[in-house]
């Protein structure tokens, strides 16, 4: 049998094992969440959550496009000010 045939034969095991896990709901849930904090952030409509997961994903909720993208930008602005700063600093001369 070749290395091909092996791993074919076990694609339909794979397929049948994936499609009987439970779909998860669209609904945040903070139990499974590593990190998690509140801010107060000015221009949000409703309110809206940042949840971190054990890998470092963060997943966003909110409740219409706007606060959506707008707390994907915060997040990725809170997440890469450090980088930014270090390239100020690079610029400046004083990464030392």
């Amino acid at each position: 049998m070749t290395r091909r045939s092996r791993h074919s034969a076990r694609l339909p095991a794979l397929a049948a094992a994936l499609l009987a896990l439970p779909a998860g709901s669209a609904a945040a849930d903070i139990s499974n969440a590593v990190r998690t904090a509140q801010h107060d952030v000015t221009g949000l409509e409703q309110p809206a959550q940042i949840l971190v997961d054990f890998w470092g994903i963060p997943h966003i909720y909110a409740a219409n496009t706007h606060d959506l993208f707008f707390m994907q930008a915060y997040n990725a602005t809170r997440d890469r000010l450090w980088r930014i700063d270090l390239w100020r600093k690079r610029g400046l001369g004083s990464s030392c």
